[in-house]
């Protein structure tokens, strides 16, 4: 005989009620897997407001390109500083708002700011790269254009703007775009002792702090790549491209910064850089 059949309208009300709960607590289970996958609630949180807070300085900020209308080269390097200037502080600011790395002692924030900052700013190019019209594609647009006369006015050797190009391709495949790992990556960068290069940086007061920051971001980075691939194997293979990448990017920006400190020595425009850019050129 059914239960349902002894039991009194107010028994069955009860229990009514308890299925309803029942499936509505298991519902609420399916839509937290589905939101958060196999990421921590902590972690799912952390990364969303990264990627909002990143969102809010860079991709929604249009200045993709910068645009010369000058004709000589000491204007052109002048131009150049000053834009990169605000994409640099865009990323100062932006740091701003990560405790870990606000925690840190304040002579080793500048000393990684000065020191690493200048790398960032591809992260911002590849943020604002786009397949149609934009100064990193290999068309004839008028951005592409204009791109390329920037690098003939600087006196660029010809391969230059080709190496610069193919590094900001390379980040777009490696990223997808994807704010959350552009966030995550920029902050890891950050916190890296010598990937400038650069055999006379200052000793940094608190290196394990900065290292705890740093493995922090990569746990993150990687428990995010877990919850997209779901295959430890395909995150390790993401992670060596990653490496490859860093690689490529220490390669380039040293060849920047070694081209940028000369021209701006020979053209005399040393005094007209913005004041950032000094900073991490190193000729201030």
């Amino acid at each position: 005989m059914k239960k349902e059949f002894v039991l009194t309208v107010d028994e069955l009300e009860q229990r009514k009620n308890r299925t309803d709960t029942s499936n509505q607590v298991e519902q609420i289970d399916i839509d937290l897997n589905s939101l958060f996958g196999t990421l921590a609630i902590e972690d799912w949180l952390t990364i969303e407001n990264l990627r909002v807070t990143f969102n809010s300085h860079f991709v929604n900020d249009r200045t993709k390109c910068m645009f010369v209308d000058v004709a000589d080269r000491a204007s052109v390097l002048t131009a150049w500083s000053q834009f990169l200037q605000k994409i640099l502080l865009q990323f100062i600011d932006f740091f701003r708002e990560v405790n870990e790395f606000q925690d840190l002692d304040l002579d080793d924030r500048l000393q990684l700011i000065k020191c690493n900052i200048f790398h960032l700013m591809l992260l911002s190019k590849c943020a604002h790269y786009s397949s149609e019209n934009d100064c990193c594609s290999n068309d004839n647009y008028e951005t592409a254009e204009n791109h390329r006369r920037f690098f003939s006015l600087c006196d660029a050797p010809s391969d230059y703007r080709d190496m610069f190009v193919n590094l900001i391709l390379l980040l777009v495949n490696t990223t997808k775009q994807d704010p959350a790992i552009l966030s995550l990556f920029s902050i890891i960068l950050i916190a890296s002792p010598g990937l400038s290069l650069n055999e006379n940086e200052a000793l940094l007061k608190d290196p394990l702090a900065i290292n705890r920051v740093q493995s922090r971001y990569t746990q993150l980075l990687w428990n995010y790549l877990v919850s997209k691939f779901d295959n430890d194997q395909e995150v390790s293979k993401y992670f060596v491209q990653l490496l490859n990448t860093i690689s490529q990017m220490q390669a380039m920006m040293q060849i920047v910064k070694d081209f940028a400190h000369q021209q701006n020595m020979v053209s005399n425009t040393v005094d007209q850089m913005a004041p950032l850019m000094q900073t991490v050129l190193h000729i201030s």
